[in-house]
Order: C-alpha cells, then structure tokens, then sequence
C-alpha cells in the first residue's frame, strides 16, 4: 500500500504519532498506580486520544498509516458497513491487521482478545452510549488500552 504524502495524512499522522507515545510513555511510568485500578478506568483515563479536525484534513489516510506502521491488531470503528467497505477498498494491504465494526455491530466484539488498540472514525457520528458499550465491551482485550477517537 502506497499512502501518499502531504494533505493525504501530513501533519495529522505526525500528531497521532506523538500522542499515541505519550499514552504508552504514562503507562509505563504508571504501571504500579494503573495496577490497582480497573480496566475501564484506564482505558478511558490513561488509554484514550482524542482528536478533532476539519473535515478532509486526512483522518482516514492518517488512520491507515497509523495501523500499518504501529500496529498489528486493531479494531477499527467506522459509522456504518458501507464506510467499512469502502475502507477496505482503498486500503486492502492492512485489511487483515484490522477487526472492523460498525456501532450496530459491536457485539461481534464479544470474545476478541489480544488487540493493541480500538480506533474510531468520525466519532461524531456515534452517539455517547454507543462509545460507552465499546469501551465496556473492549477494555478487557487489551493489556496497555490505546483508544484513538477521531472527529
């Protein structure tokens, strides 16, 4: 997969990239701390980047980077199937680093273990009990939480 440079991800994926270390950068200084406390609480305290752009500014393209060079098992949130299909269309060389889902879909979630994070796309279209059940349902399956919500 060729993700060009420029508008396509530029700055956005440089941002990812430093926020995403400074989340595992404080899990490890915070270990003994985090040890005591439950998984939804880290998760959603000491796992989670948010992050608010314009629209075209390179979110998705970002996102596929991120995945390709970061991790090797992500779940990744889009706001319906059809935007998955079209995610898999544009980005077929991280499809199969990617367990894909949509909010109406959250319970193939159930029983998944040993991802590294759960990226969500246009965020803004979900609602906050929605956001509520995926962290309730995937907290558990990761062992340091990296939450990414992309708007």
């Amino acid at each position: 997969m060729k993700i060009m440079n420029g508008r396509q991800y530029g700055k956005l994926y440089s941002s990812l990239i430093n926020l995403i270390e400074i989340i595992q950068e404080t899990q490890t200084e915070m270990q003994d701390v985090l040890y005591s406390l439950s998984k939804l609480k880290i998760a959603k305290e000491f796992g989670t980047v948010k992050l608010c752009t314009a629209r075209g500014s390179g979110h998705t393209s970002a996102i596929a980077k991120i995945i390709e060079e970061k991790f090797n098992k992500v779940v990744l949130v889009l706001p319906t199937m059809n935007i998955v299909n079209i995610f898999k269309n544009n980005f077929p060389d991280i499809k199969n680093k990617i367990h894909f889902c949509s909010p109406s879909s959250f319970d193939r979630l159930l029983g998944l273990s040993d991802y590294e994070a759960v990226i969500v796309d246009c965020c803004s279209f979900i609602s906050q009990s929605k956001i509520d059940e995926l962290y309730n349902i995937t907290a558990c399956i990761m062992k340091n939480p990296i939450y990414i919500f992309m708007e």
